[in-house]
């Protein structure tokens, strides 16, 4: 599984409600595509005029560990295992958050004690 994927769906979600604010995406039709593990078929298929899916819809198993891992932040969420996220209502921001989640728990961040001191303001 790539980061780069991840990056990509997140910009083409972007994309769209920037291009098309207009546009409505359900807050829960989003978590229900999300749990099954089909969210970016939702969106490929919702708003494939508006944005391009073709790199990761060509390559099934990228497909399919994209839509497990954005499933299993949506699980993550339901059982409190996860930060709670301040999204309400706008299926938009849920994608965001969803897949910046998925993002948290593949590629997680290595903190390290840095070496020097930060820059003073």
């Amino acid at each position: 599984m790539k980061l780069s994927s991840f990056t990509s769906v997140a910009s083409e979600i972007n994309a769209v409600f920037d291009s098309c604010p207009r546009l409505k995406l359900s807050f829960t039709e989003v978590r229900a595509a999300a749990r099954s593990g089909t969210l970016i078929e939702l969106l490929a298929h919702r708003f494939g005029n508006q944005a391009d899916f073709s790199i990761l819809l060509s390559d099934e198993d990228e497909l399919t560990d994209v839509d497990l891992a954005i499933s299993d932040a949506t699980h993550a969420l339901d059982r409190g295992d996860a930060q709670a996220i301040d999204v309400s209502s706008n299926g938009f921001s849920l994608a965001m958050a969803l897949v910046r989640g998925a993002i948290d728990q593949q590629f997680p961040m290595r903190v390290t004690s840095p070496s020097a001191p930060c820059p003073s303001e």
